[in-house]
């Protein structure tokens, strides 16, 4: 068994290890979910149009983005940091690195920009 997850309380994303150190990790049997993953590639498209999309045809389930992607203006991107929870925005340079990002918070952080580059799309239901 790994020594280190990622987790969320529904509210926020925390990795063990960094954001959470713990002694034990226990796990409770809830409803059944199905897991997609989905790669989801931008050619200097409307970040948010497509983000957008991806929720109408997933209304109900819990969307996270993870990769790195180049923007037309990153001074504009204000990525959210919350005390103790895994940052899941980033800006490098010109590049807006997500880890674990939440479909809503992408598509706040990110606004009015034009994107290049290719996302993981995790999404629950």
């Amino acid at each position: 068994m790994g020594s280190e997850f990622v987790v969320t309380d529904g509210q926020g994303v925390y990795q063990t290890g960094k954001q959470l150190l713990v002694d034990k990790l226990t796990a409770a049997t809830g409803a059944a979910m199905t897991r997609t993953t989905q790669t989801l590639t931008l050619n200097d498209e409307d970040v948010v149009s497509r983000l957008q999309a991806l929720r109408m045809v997933n209304p109900s389930a819990r969307i996270y983005l993870s990769g790195s992607i180049t923007v037309d203006f990153p001074e504009d991107v204000r990525p959210t940091v919350l005390p103790r929870q895994l940052p899941a925005v980033t800006v490098v340079g010109e590049s807006v690195e997500l880890q674990y990002c939440d479909l809503e918070v992408a598509i706040a952080a990110l606004g009015d920009q034009w994107a290049t580059g290719i996302l993981a799309v995790l999404i629950l239901k």
